[in-house]
């Protein structure tokens, strides 16, 4: 039927605009008895979000569903096996989501399984789609054809290096002119704004107050990051929410700072000690889990179980239990690559990370984890084990920084990595509406130079970040994922 599209820079509004949009498509077009509005992320943590806001909409009175992409997706393979079996396409093992994409791409061109779908849920919202990988995006565009369509999306803000040039982009280019969104919904606060804008358009970062900052804390031999715990520290006084993000929990300088803020007192008037946690908490089961799927390649469904029974009870452990046993029961798989299983545990560990109940309201957790949420304060860790080319390490920073309302402060582990991506202009060209706030997204195929740059060690000088002017070497080991 239709496509409508939504972009915009962090804080903008993109998920009121596309929640708004469809809203005001539902009063006109009223739903039938027997019909949902059906809300789609990639994400369980977008998707967490994003149902906090549609149950508080009159005009849907809870008639909606959102869920996450692959989860539609595994209910159409599921419901639609047998067809599938018809045309030929066998039933991919659990866990290999990819694989499912393609197969219910391919059912939702028959055009009695759009209707189906189209039946139940005339209209479907997708937020933060700059997440989505092609495969994911035909599915979409299958719906569109019986079902009213919109999206939401940010693509400087999609972490996943595979997605690039992210596919949203050039895809929603042939179906229609996304509305650009450019007035920040989330801060008033001008240094947030303008930092959050040198960031994502490769501008040396200049901005330097009382809202925003970006300071060096090396570590001491003898008492180890004591000067950027005692900043945390400070920081933690204020009131309001607060979050303290780091790139990976596998550094050494953010595990240090967060266990020197639970046990000392900080500075000369002795704060604290504070409670702040890591979100996810304990991640020996999780570990031991991936250590043990490491070691082997194949399993079959007995033994997949006896594995997993082996560990302490864990939410994510039955969930993964519950997926495999219906792969078993419903499809007759009996045999599961390591790799598959681990696939579902990762997506279950995440998932009940978003339901566990927090501890408070200081919070430590790794920039992903971050993604979609947002706090009065921040602070962010930026150590050694940052990894990737530029574009990477700008998306990363840029998607910390835009999490805070009022305060941001980037405590940085040398000046050698001050003199570096993302804090000094790198080259990186784009085009900004009159308000400062979004690049032009025909402008992404620019970015791809920043990888050449990287490389090099070349960078231009535009600007001074509150270090130096002088380019430094690059200090990045590979690139790590948060957990």
């Amino acid at each position: 039927m239709s496509i409508s599209a939504f972009e915009g820079a962090a804080g903008c509004g993109k998920t009121y605009s596309v929640i708004d949009y469809v809203q005001k498509k539902i009063a006109h077009a009223a739903l039938l008895p027997h019909q949902k509005l059906l809300a789609l992320t990639f994400m369980h943590g977008a998707r967490m979000r994003l149902d906090g806001h549609l149950k508080n909409i009159v005009v849907l009175a809870s008639r909606y569903e959102a869920v996450t992409l692959d989860s539609f997706v595994w209910r159409i393979c599921h419901r639609w096996r047998a067809r599938a079996r018809e045309i030929g396409i066998a039933i991919p093992a659990a866990g290999d989501f990819n694989a499912h994409c393609s197969l219910a791409g391919r059912l939702l061109a028959e055009p009695d399984i759009r209707a189906w779908v189209a039946t139940g849920y005339p209209f479907v919202l997708v937020d933060e789609a700059q997440d989505l990988h092609l495969s994911r995006l035909e599915i979409l565009g299958e719906l569109a054809k019986v079902c009213s369509v919109a999206i939401a999306f940010d693509d400087f803000q999609c972490l996943d290096v595979s997605n690039r040039p992210v596919a949203i982009i050039e895809w929603v280019a042939g179906r229609c002119v996304p509305t650009k969104l450019s007035v920040n919904r989330r801060t008033n606060v001008t240094d947030l704004i303008t930092a959050a804008h040198q960031i994502r358009s490769g501008q040396a970062i200049t901005v330097s107050g009382t809202s925003f900052k970006v300071m060096e804390a090396p570590s001491n031999k003898k008492s180890g990051p004591l000067l950027a715990a005692t900043m945390v520290g400070y920081a933690l006084l204020k009131s309001g929410t607060f979050a303290l993000l780091t790139p990976s929990r596998k550094s050494r300088y953010a595990t240090q700072i967060v266990d020197l803020v639970n046990t000392t007192k900080l500075g000369k008037n002795k704060i604290g000690p504070f409670a702040v946690k890591w979100e996810g908490g304990d991640t020996s089961v999780e570990d031991g889990i991936r250590a043990s799927l490491a070691r082997r390649e194949q399993l079959t469904y007995d033994e997949a179980i006896a594995l997993l029974q082996a560990f302490p009870i864990h939410a994510a452990i039955n969930l993964t239990m519950g997926s495999l046993r219906r792969a078993y029961e419903a499809s007759g798989i009996a045999e599961f690559s390591a790799s598959s299983v681990l696939t579902i545990f990762n997506r279950q560990m995440e998932m009940t990370r978003h339901f566990e109940r927090k501890s408070g309201r200081m919070l430590a957790m790794t920039i992903h984890q971050a993604k979609n949420r947002e706090f009065d304060h921040v602070v962010v860790l930026w150590p050694y084990e940052v990894g990737g080319d530029a574009e990477s390490k700008r998306r990363l920073l840029y998607n910390a920084v835009t999490r805070a309302r009022k305060s941001c402060l980037i405590l940085v582990q040398s000046k050698a990595l001050m003199n570096n991506a993302p804090f000094v202009d790198d080259g990186f060209d784009t085009t900004t509406n009159k308000n400062g706030t979004i690049p032009n997204s025909s402008v992404q195929a620019r970015r791809v130079g920043q990888t050449k740059l990287a490389r090099s060690g070349s960078t231009s000088q535009g600007g001074k970040t509150g270090a130096s002017k002088k380019q430094g070497s690059a200090l990045a080991d590979p690139t790590i994922q948060g957990s």
